[in-house]
């Protein structure tokens, strides 16, 4: 068996958005980032948090403290579209810098 090593970056959101402002991109740090990993020289998957894309509507919606109410299912749809123009944004970042990169939805992992 040939096993290779993979390298696992995570992003925080709070580095690659402002928390403060809804899906507000800090454009310079992601840039700073994907730049760096231009040359990495080992098989890397790249994770994100969520940050302004995240929290703020979590918050909200009291997602953070698990699903009590059907009324939240707004809020969990509302952070999936948000997370999922984050993670476009990263990958883009990373495309543009050279960096092979693909998006995947990790709560599609999610089971019961």
């Amino acid at each position: 068996m040939n096993c290779t090593s993979i390298d696992i970056i995570k992003i925080g959101g709070s580095v690659i958005t402002d928390k403060s402002s809804y899906l507000k991109v800090r454009k310079e740090n992601l840039i700073k980032i994907c730049k760096q990993l231009e040359n990495w020289n080992k098989p890397l998957i790249v994770v994100h948090g969520a940050g302004s894309f995240g929290h703020i509507v979590a918050e909200k919606h009291s997602i953070q403290t698990g699903f009590k109410d059907i009324v939240q299912l707004n809020g969990i749809v509302k952070i999936r579209q948000d997370m999922s123009s984050l993670t476009q944004e990263v990958v883009s970042c990373l495309i543009e810098n050279d960096v092979k990169a693909m998006g995947f939805q990790t709560s599609a992992l999610a089971y019961s």
